[in-house]
């Protein structure tokens, strides 16, 4: 695997970054064949990080479209 962003950056590791949740330990790697691996966060921590820095925030999920909206602020995706 090559070397994470997360790591070669002090930028990339400090953004949205939350005292005591560390994804890189949380993260699986998922290899396929032929493939270069890859590290995966859960929906289930995606979730967590989200609550942790956007404790008023709300996720609005309608088929394939997601909505986030942080305290008046909306981003579709």
């Amino acid at each position: 695997m090559s070397e994470l962003l997360y790591n070669k950056s002090k930028a990339v590791e400090e953004l949205n970054k939350v005292e005591g949740f560390y994804p890189l330990e949380l993260a699986r790697v998922i290899s396929n064949e032929g493939q270069e691996e890859q590290r995966y966060l859960d929906v289930k921590y995606r979730k967590l990080w989200f609550r942790l820095v956007n404790p008023t925030g709300k996720i609005i999920s309608r088929g394939h479209r997601a909505a986030i909206l942080f305290n008046l602020k909306l981003l579709i995706f």
